[in-house]
């Protein structure tokens, strides 16, 4: 489930309101591309790269507002960290779950700014 809110969102991006959907959209493109290397650094065990995603998913899921899944991106970094095969594949299965949630809510979101 989704924890992200329009409201909450423009409210912090302030007097960047004007440009809150391409903001949007590139969060959603960039999402997109880093959910599909953590599945092939994670079958190629390419830790350090796998590290590196986590902690800049983290980064921009709190930058639009998606703190559930900053947090999943957190784990999943902790999880590298200590070597957590288990927890790594848990934590990138769970990631893909509220990053699809949140781009789906997002979608939503410009899909109505779109009719305005």
């Amino acid at each position: 489930m989704s924890d992200w809110s329009s409201e909450v969102f423009l409210k912090q991006i302030g007097p960047l309101v004007t440009i809150a959907p391409e903001l949007l959209k590139l969060f959603i493109t960039s999402l997109d591309d880093k959910v599909l290397q953590l599945q092939s650094c994670a079958l190629l065990e390419q830790f350090s790269l796998l590290q590196n995603l986590a902690h800049s998913i983290k980064g921009s899921a709190g930058q639009v507002g998606c703190a559930g899944l900053a947090q999943c991106a957190l784990a999943l970094e902790n999880a590298v960290k200590l070597g957590a095969k288990e927890e790594m594949q848990t934590a990138i299965r769970l990631l893909m779950i509220q990053a699809d949630a949140d781009i789906n809510k997002i979608k939503t979101f410009l899909a109505t700014m779109d009719t305005q």
